[in-house]
């Protein structure tokens, strides 16, 4: 096999990385939202820019609709003890709480707890995709 095909495997190889990393974002409940193309588009392929992009993501995803706010708060947390708990620890009051941002900050712990229970998995992902792109680099290099 001549070097330029094993560029192209390797290629390949990080095409399947990648849609590893679609897949376990696609799989959770919450984190099937963000835009994962746009993080890795934007952060040159470093796992902490990538999860920091995430990060930002969930920071800024917002319930805005009432109807679809309590759609949510009635399926994920009907007694509304836990989002009431999130927004006491965050330092709302009572008083400025209402359906969408209870149901915002619910969804954004449920965002923050998925993906910490993958954050292992991306980074091997990541550390997999910048060995194959070293690969590449060096084939690249003995072609030359």
């Amino acid at each position: 096999m001549n070097n330029e095909q094993q560029v192209e495997d390797k290629q390949d190889e990080i095409d399947t990385k990648n849609e590893e990393l679609f897949k376990l974002f696609g799989d959770k409940e919450a984190l099937h939202e963000i835009d994962v193309k746009y993080s890795l588009a934007y952060t040159t392929d470093d796992f902490n820019g990538f999860i920091d992009s995430i990060e930002n993501q969930i920071t800024n995803h917002e319930i805005i609709y009432y109807a679809y706010a309590m759609e949510i708060l009635t399926k994920e947390d009907d007694s509304l003890k836990e989002c009431m708990e999130i927004a006491s620890d965050m330092g709302y009051e009572v008083a400025n709480l209402n359906s969408e941002l209870l149901a915002t900050l619910l969804i954004q712990n449920r965002m923050h707890e998925e993906l910490a229970g993958i954050t292992d998995e991306i980074e091997i992902i990541f550390s997999d995709i910048e060995d194959l792109k070293l690969e590449i680099e060096e084939l690249k290099e003995e072609e030359a």
